[in-house]
């Protein structure tokens, strides 16, 4: 009986969580960019591409229609709540008094 595929979706999306946070350190620390909102934004931009491998092996399978078709795919889908996160955090840690990690 294999496990529910929420429980391997859940799997897959806590695990690129903690990928975009050690990328989003990465870019501040390392790259030396401050501002959390870039942080964020490039940090998600890039952990799309993770999402989209940890997705394809522990929840849906073969890519549909090819790697890269399914890629763009995702892509085109994630940046929507990539700016409306971005925006978002832009909001809390320039016009609220909330550091870039909270």
């Amino acid at each position: 009986l294999p496990p529910p595929r929420y429980a391997f979706y859940m799997l897959s999306g806590s695990s690129c969580d903690v990928y975009q946070l050690v990328i989003d350190a990465f870019i501040h620390e390392v790259l030396g960019i401050y501002d959390s909102s870039v942080c964020w934004g490039l940090g998600f931009g890039i952990s799309v591409a993770l999402r989209h491998t940890s997705h394809r092996y522990l929840v849906f399978g073969d890519y549909v229609g090819g790697y890269w078709s399914s890629l763009g795919r995702m892509y085109f889908a994630y940046s929507i709540i990539i700016a409306i996160s971005s925006a978002f955090n832009f909001v809390m840690t320039h016009w609220l008094p909330l550091n870039h990690y909270v």
